[in-house]
């Protein structure tokens, strides 16, 4: 019996930070038996993310003996994801832009270019997962819906069997008969193969039969983990969804544990740089500069590139500050896309609050002219200027560097 539940998962008196923050997990413990199908429940902030991303091996805590999974350590034994055995499925395709944030993985590729694309899979359970999310492989990932991709998603993460399967919300854009379908394949997938499945939802529909234990976090700390069908609220309540609402609404604020002996990352420190407008511990927010619903983008007629020697802005949910030392950028659009292609340079006027609005308009609101924004040396207006003769001659865009024209 020992032998098998080491197949399951184990955490033992797990701490876990993020740098500069609070503990978030404090001698946390867990344990999940093989075969079992866990619901993790909890609020929002809770930490079941960050517990699934700890059992997926994406966070390294402790020592090879506080995350284990299938009798391994769930960082350092990395042949646990290579090998297919230990799966997680969470979050969305989404890739890191510097000027936008986040945004989806997409390309002008079809769903049958990425599926077939992974090797080493049995056909048969390839072809059963696309007839189960009901795809179609001539998708293209440019034009579909969220849930479409997400299909394609789960269906990838889902070639190579698992016997550790972690889902963080995976069937938030998922209708209701492929919401369902998929429950199935996991609940087959326990009964038959012996895989242990744990499943962060926020959705309880239909979950009363199909979850097998139960474990609520609350703030980072274990507040009950149970059998579902020993659970006394559930035999007195309709559903599942009324037992995790009374929870959630009991819930009280309270003040995270402090670790006996806070790491000195933990810890707050001064620095006579922290006055500075370019480390401080306000919100990014703060130095967003206004905009008058203005464009800057880089002008692509325009060969001796003027507008590409400018400081670059960067947007992420809205303007953020200024960056320093950011030399040359390409202008990024800021709220709407032009419809012609001009000499665009960055101005500011001063409004009647005293705060700097940058625009490209020569005049201000009140008719006053407008100050250029760019600094001296980057100045568009200097066609001579050194950086210029340096970027052309990077580019290959001086006149001595392109071929002798032909008469």
């Amino acid at each position: 019996m020992e032998e098998e539940s080491s197949r399951g998962i184990r955490v033992s008196g797990m701490q876990f930070a993020y740098d500069a923050q609070q503990p978030l997990f404090v001698e946390f413990s867990l344990k999940i038996l093989p075969r079992s199908r866990c619901l993790l429940v909890g609020a929002n902030g809770s930490g079941k993310t960050t517990l699934l991303k700890i059992l997926a091996g994406k966070h390294m805590v402790g020592g090879r003996d506080v995350v284990r999974v299938l009798n391994g350590s769930a960082f350092h034994d990395t042949h646990l994801v290579c090998s297919g055995d230990l799966s997680y499925l969470g979050g969305s395709w989404s890739k890191t832009v510097g000027s936008a944030g986040e945004i989806p993985l997409q390309g002008d590729f079809s769903a049958e270019h990425m599926i077939f694309g992974v090797e080493g899979v049995d056909p048969v359970r390839r072809e059963k997962l696309i007839e189960l999310l009901d795809i179609d492989l001539q998708w293209r990932m440019h034009k579909v819906s969220d849930g479409q991709r997400r299909r394609v998603q789960i269906c990838m993460g889902l070639l190579h069997p698992f016997q550790v399967l972690l889902l963080d919300e995976v069937t938030v854009d998922l209708d209701v008969v492929a919401r369902l379908d998929l429950l199935d394949f996991f609940k087959e997938e326990c009964e038959q193969r012996g895989a242990t499945i744990v499943y962060a939802t926020h959705i309880f529909d239909g979950l009363e039969t199909w979850a097998t234990d139960l474990a609520y976090i609350q703030d980072g700390e274990l507040k009950r983990t149970a059998k579902l069908s020993e659970l006394d609220e559930l035999k007195n309540s309709a559903n599942l969804l009324s037992v995790v609402e009374s929870w959630l609404r009991s819930e009280t604020k309270q003040e995270k544990k402090k670790p006996a002996n806070p790491s000195a990352k933990a810890q707050k420190t001064t620095s006579p740089f922290d006055s500075s407008p370019f480390r401080s511990s306000r919100h990014m927010a703060y130095y967003r500069p206004q905009l008058d619903n203005t464009v800057f983008l880089r002008n692509p007629l325009d060969n001796t590139v003027n507008t590409a020697f400018s400081p670059s802005i960067y947007i992420h949910q809205g303007f953020r500050r200024f960056q320093r030392f950011l030399g040359f950028g390409i202008l990024i659009t800021a709220q709407f896309l032009v419809s012609s292609f001009g000499r665009m340079y960055l101005q500011f006027y001063i409004n009647e609050n005293g705060d700097k609005v940058y625009t490209t308009k020569k005049e201000s609101p009140l008719g006053l002219a407008t100050q250029s924004a760019h600094p001296a040396r980057f100045s568009p207006d200097d066609k001579f200027s050194r950086q210029r003769v340096l970027l052309k001659k990077r580019f290959g865009l001086l006149p001595t560097q392109k071929p002798p024209p032909k008469y």
